[in-house]
């Protein structure tokens, strides 16, 4: 497993004490596990910034109380944090180096877990709090990181009523297995309801960003997640699995289903591990409301005339 470890920095010139004796600084340093992290360096300031270190949007992190807390400390006050297999840096290779930018609203979520160990989850509120704060009269900026608990909840709460109300869409929009109108993707009953969720889950964070009106119909928040997705109002991020396919072969993935929605509008949009500690999909969005007004627009009126 990759670490994370915070080192004090080597004076430039040692301190002395009143006596003129030579002050041996703290030597100790910091280290917990690293789980994952997702990138977006082109929807902040901070990650347009010229820097050599990693600045996510989201890192998550886990270790004991009395590693973490203080790991927690100095990551926050700016210091940077090398990243190496097990403790071990590969010789002579520079490593990767992340960095919470200290001037950067961040904020740290903590779940303890049985054996003691703390998995922190640090994240840039501005960004990825469902609650964006007052509407931005430019850009709606969001990204939606779906927990997998709650997208497995959401599924089991689905009653038999919502099932044929989005099975209906879904056929007359043809994206459901066995409908017969042309879809860039075909997808079962299952996969329909967690897409259900997603959409919900997209449409709570949309629905804080923008002065229009979304309907409260489920079969219309699927076709605006479809729709939005198709038009890149938002896209799905590059995965380490993506970016090498993308890196050495000209030709898409025929085994990624969603990669016609890895929009390249957001290839700096890269997710390291992030569906393997707790996250079901990730959505971003960062689009000026002209555009976005043009897109809801499109999907109401498409949307009104398939149902009519």
């Amino acid at each position: 497993m990759k670490q994370l470890t915070i080192t004090p920095k080597e004076p430039k010139e040692p301190k002395r004490d009143k006596q003129g004796n030579i002050i041996v600084p703290k030597s100790r340093s910091f280290a917990v596990s690293y789980l994952g992290r997702l990138d977006a360096d082109h929807m902040w300031d901070g990650g347009l910034a010229s820097t050599d270190n990693y600045r996510p949007v989201i890192l998550l992190i886990a270790g004991q109380s009395t590693e973490l807390t203080p790991f927690l400390a100095n990551i926050r006050k700016g210091r940077t944090a090398d990243m190496s297999d097990d403790g071990r840096s590969c010789y002579g290779k520079k490593p990767d180096r992340i960095e919470l930018l200290k001037t950067a609203p961040y904020a740290i979520a903590q779940q303890p877990l049985e054996d003691g160990t703390i998995i922190a989850t640090a994240y840039l509120r501005s960004l990825i709090g469902i609650d964006g704060g007052m509407i931005d009269t430019d850009m709606c900026k969001f990204i939606a990181a779906v927990p997998t608990w709650w997208s497995k909840q959401q599924v089991a709460s689905i009653d038999s009523g919502m099932m044929q109300r989005i099975l209906a869409w879904a056929n007359t929009y043809g994206v459901a297995e066995g409908s017969s109108p042309f879809a860039p993707i075909k997808l079962s009953h299952d996969q329909l309801w967690i897409c259900a969720t997603h959409a919900a889950y997209l449409m709570s964070y949309l629905d804080r960003r923008t002065k229009n009106p979304i309907m409260a119909d489920m079969a219309f928040w699927l076709h605006l997640y479809f729709e939005g997705l198709k038009q890149g109002a938002w896209s799905l991020p590059q995965t380490e699995a993506t970016l090498s396919y993308n890196r050495y072969s000209e030709q898409k993935d025929s085994s990624d289903i969603w990669q016609w929605v890895r929009h390249s509008s957001h290839k700096q949009l890269i997710q390291y591990g992030m569906y393997n500690v707790g996250f079901e999909a990730i959505y971003a969005c960062n689009i000026t409301h002209e555009a976005l007004d043009t897109c809801m627009a499109q999907a109401v009126a498409s949307f009104i005339g398939m149902e009519l």
